[in-house]
């Protein structure tokens, strides 16, 4: 809560302690109580309303490459290799075409080292490109450890850039290794 005193035979307003001797706003001395009260009153909240976006979903994902591998639900990749995922891009609703922002375009994909298989400690930066309804990934890894991009991480990077569309997908797993 804010403490506002007007002192009306200096001109002055204290607010929480600190006396203001001019409105910022005019270089002036405060003329009255109403100047002060609307200079000092909170600003309203501003709520952005968010714009609609569209829910679309990576399905069939795979990963292929010389030297990688499904192991349970894991990629292993060998550090220093090229690795290739693709997958399907499909609409929640099913008789609506992909939106312009999805069709024939890249998107920049995080996939964050982790330690635990959850704690992230770093990420690298994979541009991936949309063509007709398929997604196509190229990467390597140049560290060993364990790698995942994960719904939650690329839908943060997508509500940053005001992206008019939202993906769902199951966590994409990897173990680079030596």
């Amino acid at each position: 809560m804010t403490d506002t005193i007007f002192d009306s035979q200096n001109q002055s307003v204290t607010v929480n302690g600190v006396t203001h001797l001019t409105n910022p706003l005019t270089g002036e001395s405060w003329q009255n109580e109403q100047e002060v009260a609307e200079y000092f009153a909170p600003e309203p909240e501003v709520t952005e309303q968010a714009a609609p976006w569209v829910q679309a979903s990576l399905t069939d994902v795979a990963v292929t490459g010389e030297a990688a591998r499904l192991v349970g639900d894991i990629h292993w990749v060998k550090v220093g290799t090229e690795f290739v995922l693709t997958a399907n891009l499909l609409l929640s609703d099913e008789e609506a075409s992909l939106p312009e922002s999805l069709q024939n375009c890249e998107l920049m994909l995080m996939c964050e080292r982790v330690v635990d298989g959850k704690l992230p400690i770093d990420d690298m930066r994979y541009i991936a490109s949309i063509q007709d309804g398929k997604v196509t990934l190229n990467g390597q890894f140049v560290d060993s450890g364990n790698y995942v991009i994960s719904e939650e991480r690329v839908n943060r990077g997508l509500e940053r850039i005001n992206a008019p569309f939202r993906l769902t997908f199951d966590t994409v797993e990897f173990d680079a290794y030596l």
